[in-house]
């Protein structure tokens, strides 16, 4: 997909989850923390990565926005930037994260974005490396970006239909699979 969008990237017709909206004004942050459990550093962590993001784009004269995902995190997002906090997403009676959980999540996000409500996308969570070390990590979703590969070679391909709408149909479900891989961290974590 990486090198369909690339190509696709700066075509005219390119879909407005690869292009972005031309502008960087307003910026939606999903901090995704825990439901329960007594892991005040993994949240701590994440809140405070979220946190300096934030702060970082309002000196700039950015606008923020702010939903969280698990009210571990809401509790400290709401305190200290509750002016810019819009939304909560509960998933404290899932007792088992599945993609419908992520897609729900995505799908909220995704009508956003289409009514214009803000113009970059970052999510916030969690990387596991091992039991005793996560990593806080910020992942822009919106819009898109893809890693080149420049060992790879340029290879041709005829999409039926066009590239354009193959990617119209993927990018969606690229931004539901990130949130989904960001939640299974989360619970990894």
């Amino acid at each position: 997909m990486a090198g369909l969008a690339s190509g696709a990237a700066g075509s005219a017709a390119a879909p407005k989850l690869l292009s972005g909206t031309g502008s960087d004004q307003t910026h939606l942050l999903v901090v995704m923390t825990a439901e329960r459990g007594l892991c005040g550093g993994f949240n701590g962590n994440i809140a405070k990565l979220a946190r300096a993001h934030a702060q970082k784009l309002l000196a700039q004269g950015k606008t923020v926005k702010i939903i969280t995902v698990g009210k571990k995190g809401r509790d400290v997002i709401k305190r200290e930037l509750g002016e810019h906090f819009i939304e909560h997403v509960d998933l404290s009676a899932v007792k088992r994260i599945s993609y419908a959980n992520a897609q729900s999540i995505a799908k909220d996000v995704l009508v956003k974005f289409d009514a214009g409500e803000f113009d970059v996308a970052t999510i916030f969570f969690a990387r596991f490396e091992n039991v005793v070390s996560q990593h806080p990590t910020a992942l822009q979703v919106i819009p898109a970006q893809f890693e080149a590969d420049e060992s790879a070679e340029a290879a041709l391909y005829d999409y039926e239909p066009s590239e354009e709408a193959v990617l119209a149909d993927l990018l969606p479900r690229g931004v539901a699979t990130q949130i989904f891989a960001a939640l299974l961290e989360n619970a990894a974590s």
